[in-house]
């Protein structure tokens, strides 16, 4: 069987949270079946990549309804002569049927959220119109992955699918080593005293839950520590390249330090005592959370941030909050301080290592296949 995989945003290289979720998951899918993954002109092929790129996409979402995107779509499925379309969010879902009509083409929907409620939440005015989509391309789907029991219900519930045609598959980490130094070069970096706790908070800002957060780090949360008395820095990491989200730049607290984009976060999450997560919406399973533990990190957050996560796999790694407490947040925020490190459970990594996931997906697709 031979899968051709459709992407309509930047990816490889992966850098975020999103991007690891679809360009690691194909490259390890593409130890079990070869795979052409055709996408926007902004993807560029990496060294060792296993899976071939098609980069002949435009960079812009007029891609899903553009009848020359299709055909651009169509022709390139046909050279590939590929078995299974693989969508990579619903945004497809018109072209997708049409292939399935007219070389079918089986199609497994890998959905990372459900779309329709995150951009309702958001109040943008066409989320109607994504959840008819979103319906259709779950509806059409031979196979369709779920990254939350919690988001499988809901679309179960929405679009009327077959329970048996829906499986979950979770968010994949990798394995990461810290590197003995990283902490020192972190202090250097910043100008950091060696006895101040550094609290990392890392996503993408540009983004509006995770910029509201940003701000609740500043006007609540550094506040309440700093009457605690602990002596720490709070480092907050990520890109902002959107003009409404710059009033971020000017928020001040002398123990908050905003970072910004950076080239090796790696070296934050290694050189950090705990990761915070103080978002309060949004949708979906927070792939931050998932890094932070994948180094090792104590994560303190709000309970409904750990939806679709396995707290079973990482015991005494997560301080939940009550909802918007904050000081139930600052309260549990010290209580994950003050902890000695602990190395995240085997456990964990077994369960989110994309090996497993791969081979989980790999069992599922050829089933679809053979039983077609």
């Amino acid at each position: 069987m031979k899968i051709a995989s459709l992407v309509w945003f930047p990816v490889f290289p992966a850098r975020f949270g999103g991007q690891k979720g679809i360009a690691l998951f194909q490259e390890h899918l593409s130890l079990h079946f070869p795979i052409t993954c055709i996408c926007s002109s902004d993807n560029k092929p990496e060294a060792q990549m296993q899976l071939a790129l098609a980069p002949i996409l435009p960079r812009s979402k007029t891609q899903f309804i553009n009848p020359v995107c299709w055909i651009k779509i169509l022709r390139r499925l046909r050279r590939e002569k590929a078995d299974i379309l693989l969508l990579e969010h619903p945004y497809h879902a018109l072209v997708a049927v049409l292939a399935k009509k007219l070389y079918g083409l089986r199609i497994v929907l890998h959905q990372h959220n459900i779309e329709y409620l995150r951009f309702r939440q958001l109040k943008r005015w066409w989320w109607p119109l994504l959840k008819r989509l979103e319906s259709l391309a779950c509806r059409q789907s031979g196979l369709v992955f779920f990254k939350t029991e919690e988001d499988r219900r809901q679309a179960l519930h929405d679009f009327g699918l077959d329970a048996k045609k829906t499986f979950i598959l979770p968010y994949g980490i990798e394995r990461k080593q810290r590197r003995p130094n990283s902490r020192g070069l972190l202090q250097q970096k910043h100008s950091l005293h060696p006895e101040e706790k550094i609290i990392l908070f890392a996503g993408t800002l540009d983004y509006e839950p995770n910029a509201e957060a940003v701000e609740k780090i500043y006007s609540e949360l550094a506040p309440r520590l700093r009457q605690s008395g602990h002596n720490y820095r709070i480092l907050v990491c990520g890109r902002n390249r959107f003009t409404q989200f710059h009033y971020l730049n000017q928020l001040h607290h002398p123990q908050v330090l905003l970072v910004g984009e950076v080239e090796d976060i790696d070296l934050y999450f290694e050189g950090a005592d705990v990761f915070i997560n103080p978002v309060s919406g949004g949708g979906g399973i927070q792939t931050k959370i998932l890094d932070a533990l994948a180094h090792h990190l104590p994560v303190a957050c709000f309970t409904h941030m750990l939806s679709g996560l396995d707290a079973s796999t990482c015991p005494g790694k997560l301080f939940p909050a009550q909802p918007n407490d904050w000081n139930d947040f600052a309260l549990k925020l010290e209580q994950a301080l003050s902890q000695p490190p602990l190395p995240t459970p085997e456990s964990f990594f077994h369960y989110y290592g994309w090996e497993k996931i791969a081979a989980d997906a790999f069992v599922r697709i050829r089933e679809l296949g053979i039983g077609n």
